[in-house]
């Protein structure tokens, strides 16, 4: 009884990982009802390569501005661990890059540096300061296509998670600061449904104790079985999703003419003059004539 108990009081927000247990129960409802995303051409899913070891490879992101927080916190900046899924979130008025590294510091002194670090092109991540940072201490930058954020979908995918928890501490009337920490507890706590380990256990080699795992034996985590079940749930994802949009590849070659797909300040799509493919860089990444790459889900053939 006092594991039921426990369960019902953590919940957490990975309904389809863990068979309908949910940390809030108004999480998908918000999450349905958000408007329609403008529709691109979609390309075949393509997994990221599973990182060596924790700590090794970090989604960076920003979010907001965040609707209905306080002063200090109108934006948070997000952070994942590709290995073990360990999320870390900051608020702050406004996203410099000063604010960036000042997070990174107070990370980096407790978890140490990790060997690449993936961000989009914001200007928070394209500054001197941001590039003399990763160079002083030999981490290597991985920026996104242009317009292509999915590339970096670990922190994407969480940063959905984490807007959801807000706004549903928003309609509950709940804290939304306190509901954050619970939150990320209960993610880091909690079996992810790609590695089927907690991040807690794959980054510290320890389960954190909440109310439910104060009555569940701790288990050892096997480093091949998650590797093996990452590379199954990944080509698994991969086949669904490509089968259900009946995609195909990219055919673009040298030399063939494609116009770029980009989005107005009024969330509009509009199309750039024509430009010839230079090389394919790999599955749907084209280097253009004018020395840019772009995602072929962000091309038109001219």
């Amino acid at each position: 009884m006092k594991a039921i108990k426990a369960l019902h009081e953590l919940n957490h927000v990975f309904e389809n990982c863990t068979g309908g247990q949910k940390w809030m129960p108004t999480l998908n409802r918000i999450s349905g009802t958000a408007p329609s995303a403008v529709k691109w051409t979609h390309t075949p899913l393509q997994p990221v390569p599973f990182p060596s070891a924790a700590w090794d490879k970090l989604g960076v992101d920003i979010v907001g501005p965040l609707q209905g927080m306080s002063y200090g916190h109108r934006f948070a900046v997000t952070m994942i661990d590709y290995y073990s899924k360990w999320p870390e979130v900051h608020f702050c008025q406004q996203p410099t890059t000063k604010e960036v590294l000042n997070f990174f510091q107070e990370i980096f002194s407790r978890d140490g540096y990790p060997s690449e670090i993936v961000t989009d092109n914001g200007k928070q991540f394209t500054s001197y300061e941001f590039k003399r940072f990763l160079e002083e201490h030999a981490i290597r930058h991985s920026k996104t296509s242009l317009y292509y954020p999915q590339v970096n979908g670990e922190v994407e995918r969480f940063n959905r998670t984490l807007k959801d928890a807000l706004q549903a501490a928003q309609i509950g009337q709940h804290s939304k600061l306190l509901t954050v920490k619970q939150f990320l507890m209960n993610y880091r706590a909690t079996p992810h449904c790609v590695t089927g380990a907690n991040p807690s256990l794959l980054l510290h080699g320890r389960s954190l104790r909440t109310k439910l795992h104060a009555t569940v034996t701790p288990k050892s985590v096997d480093d091949q079985a998650v590797r093996a079940r990452v590379c199954r749930k990944q080509d698994y994802m991969s086949r669904y999703s490509d089968g259900r949009r009946k995609l195909r590849p990219p055919n673009f070659v040298h030399g063939d003419m494609v116009r770029i797909r980009q989005l107005s300040a009024l969330n509009k799509p509009w199309y750039s003059q024509p430009l010839a493919v230079h090389r394919q860089l790999r599955k749907a990444k084209y280097l253009l004539s004018n020395g840019r790459v772009w995602n072929a889900a962000n091309l038109s053939r001219f």
